[in-house]
């Protein structure tokens, strides 16, 4: 959001002819939060794995108590 509105005032407050330092389709912003993305998504994926091996561990503990 303040990519967008610094980037607007930026824009606006120049002259004709001017664009804001990164054009409307913001594509400097896009390569970066594809770029977070990228960085997060690994974590992500590690967490729901830990999550479904507990799950599975849970599972087992409960059909062995109802055995």
């Amino acid at each position: 959001m303040v990519w967008a509105v610094a980037n607007s005032i930026f824009y606006l407050g120049g002259s004709h002819g001017r664009h804001g330092f990164d054009p409307y389709p913001y594509i400097l912003l896009n390569l970066m939060l594809s770029m977070t993305a990228a960085m997060q998504a690994p974590i992500i994926m590690m967490s729901q794995n830990r999550s479904a091996e507990k799950d599975r561990l849970a599972a087992q503990q409960n059909f062995k108590l109802n055995l």
